[in-house]
């Protein structure tokens, strides 16, 4: 089984606050760094899932998106076309293609560690896909992030994560537009849990998603 992590590993969000008109607007500036960590398998048949890293014209803020495209297509190339469509005039900066998923379950986790009213909130997210089942996605995803960001997954006071199975084919309830990225934390296909930790069931995260985050490990 194909299994590639990808981390962003978020060492210090800076904050500003602006009060306009009573609201408070919070903007952030965050270091990324990827780790590929592969292993072999079969490459993946039927429609194909990639996970892209895109940044900016004008360097120094990249984002890692998932890819939806056909057998056979360029990726770099179709995201390019799509973007191209979508964004006018728009200058692309550079597109990289970290990993096409074998057949498996994914996992993206982000969490976040402290608070604006005591001096920043720090983030860490990780991504991974291509493993057997749901628990061990999860425990993928939280292990690379809790390595790569000095526990911030571990020792977090908010978490969010999404995880689904992807078997090669896009569902046909959902329409492939080729090369068009989206958030690893938005999946479409999947379950998906946020709450603050001691993790705990609600709306937002429901019984069997909570089962199986405490499975990998989440308190």
């Amino acid at each position: 089984m194909n299994r590639a992590i990808f981390v962003t590993r978020f060492l210090r969000w800076i904050f500003s606050l602006a009060l306009v008109c009573g609201v408070t607007a919070v903007t952030a500036q965050a270091l990324q760094v990827v780790r590929p960590v592969q292993m072999t398998a079969a490459a993946p048949a039927g429609d194909r899932l990639s996970i892209v890293q895109l940044c900016n014209p004008q360097g120094g803020k990249c984002n890692l998106m998932f890819v939806d495209t056909r057998p056979g297509e360029d990726v770099v190339g179709a995201t390019q076309s799509y973007l191209a469509r979508s964004s006018g005039n728009v200058v692309v900066g550079s597109i990289n293609v970290q990993a096409n998923c074998s057949p498996g379950w994914l996992a993206s986790v982000r969490a976040e560690q402290g608070t604006v009213s005591s001096g920043g909130v720090t983030v860490g997210t990780a991504t991974v896909c291509g493993y057997p089942d749901a628990v061990s996605a999860l425990s993928a995803a939280l292990t690379a992030c809790n390595e790569q960001t000095f526990g911030i997954c571990q020792n977090a006071n908010r978490l969010k994560a999404v995880w689904g199975e992807w078997k090669g084919v896009t569902p046909a309830q959902r329409v492939v537009e080729s090369g068009r990225p989206y958030d690893p934390m938005s999946y479409p296909d999947g379950q998906q849990c946020e709450s603050t930790v001691p993790i705990y069931s609600t709306s937002s995260c429901l019984p069997q998603a909570l089962s199986q985050l405490k499975a990998a490990g989440v308190r």
